[in-house]
């Protein structure tokens, strides 16, 4: 956006600082650049593309949504994650909504238990709370597979559900829906959520620049899409760390 550039670009200028230069010991960019996305070519992922040369290729990179609040223990909880692969915060979906929050996006977390590694991201959207007497959906009964369930299982619960806390205690239900899909289903208050807060390897780019070679210029190329996709088909390794606080967003 011209006004965000223009705002930046004054402060970086009032910081006296070269470009392609400032790096700290580590090769870590110590200050803020301002970075265009070429023109034609949109979303996350060529958004993030763009900033490739401002970048050491052997380091842990942070990326967040310009327009959202996290909590301080979400950025700390990936700055200090120093395993395999790439990291994503998961929130509890709770913890997104405001008061009166209805229709909104949100990506929900698959994640194979115990080591809480992403299998998939699924884009929904949360359309209200759902009837506190209707409980949660049984596990026995047919339920979409996108569906992470929480709440009491009288059979035994499918691998990639993220579920926080004691399943004994009832929490709140949502209902939400898939994108592209009519079915409406019952998720937890808990169920993890991606807000767009990850920590990402160098060995993201080949994913990302076949994604946008992949589009041909055409629509948006999403990080979460991509990354969600690569995950579910074990070409990239995520941990989802689940974080206490609020987000924005």
């Amino acid at each position: 956006r011209p006004d965000l550039r223009e705002a930046l670009g004054e402060r970086v200028a009032r910081a006296g600082a070269s470009t392609a230069d400032a790096r700290d010991a580590q090769g870590r960019p110590s200050v803020v650049e301002v970075v265009e996305q070429p023109a034609g070519v949109h979303g996350t992922v060529p958004a993030v593309l763009a900033a490739r040369p401002y970048l050491a290729e052997e380091i842990v990179f942070g990326v967040a949504n310009a327009d959202d609040l996290y909590p301080l223990a979400a950025l700390r909880a990936l700055r200090g994650w120093d395993g395999p692969g790439h990291a994503l915060a998961g929130f509890q979906l709770a913890h997104t909504l405001l008061p009166g929050s209805t229709e909104l996006n949100r990506a929900l977390c698959q994640t194979r238990a115990p080591a809480m590694d992403l299998v998939g991201l699924v884009e929904a959207v949360i359309i209200r709370p759902a009837d506190p007497g209707s409980g949660p959906a049984p596990v026995s009964e047919p339920v979409p597979q996108w569906v992470a369930q929480s709440g009491p299982a009288p059979a035994p619960v499918p691998q990639w559900v993220a579920q926080i806390g004691p399943v004994s205690e009832p929490v709140p239900q949502w209902v939400v829906r898939e994108f592209g899909s009519s079915e409406e289903a019952v998720v937890p208050a808990t169920q993890l959520v991606s807000m767009n807060l990850w920590a990402l390897r160098s060995t993201v780019w080949p994913l990302f620049e076949a994604a946008v070679s992949e589009s041909g210029g055409q629509g948006e190329v999403l990080l979460p899409v991509v990354v969600g996709d690569a995950a579910a088909q074990g070409r990239a390794q995520v941990r989802v760390l689940p974080v206490e606080g609020r987000c924005v967003g």
